[in-house]
């Protein structure tokens, strides 16, 4: 099954989990254009609500431009994880690894965090908003629209 056109029907999920799905489609010839088509079909096949979770080596400089557009709004959170069995996964940390991390403006993590640091899982929370387009009026019956048409009655 191609990513890019899945198979499954609009809002069938309530999560999708992606470990190195989205980060091949990146090493392709076509990677914005596939990382685009994938995300959108992501989006299609969650549930309003549902999540996406991205684990990935990306730093948020190289993914969130991916994840972030006007077609596909979502809350992002993100976590950073040490690599198992890495000096740093020895080192500990003062924040707990479910508090998810802020961003600069920049996309950068602040100075706690080298964005290029191999050790570093970072993990993208994607939760599809609740987006309604603006639906139009609803059509008057015929019935209606002939009424609508006559004058009142004018009073003298």
């Amino acid at each position: 099954m191609d990513v890019r056109s899945l198979g499954f029907k609009d809002g069938e999920f309530d999560s999708i989990l992606d470990k190195g799905m989205f980060d091949s489609l990146m090493c392709g010839s076509s990677a914005p254009t596939s990382a685009a088509s994938m995300i959108k079909e992501v989006r299609r096949v969650l549930k309003p609500g549902g999540v996406y979770m991205l684990i990935t080596y990306g730093d948020p400089r190289v993914r969130i431009p991916h994840l972030k557009s006007e077609e596909a709004p979502w809350e992002i959170k993100l976590h950073v994880l040490p690599r198992p069995g890495s000096k740093r996964a020895h080192e500990g940390t003062s924040r707990p690894i479910t508090e998810p991390v802020s961003l600069g403006e920049d996309l950068t993590l602040g100075p706690t965090f080298k964005l290029e640091d191999p050790d570093l899982h970072y993990v993208y929370v994607c939760i599809k908003e609740n987006v309604n387009p603006i639906a139009p009026p609803p059509e008057k019956k015929s019935s209606e629209k002939k009424s609508s048409n006559k004058k009142a009655p004018q009073k003298k």
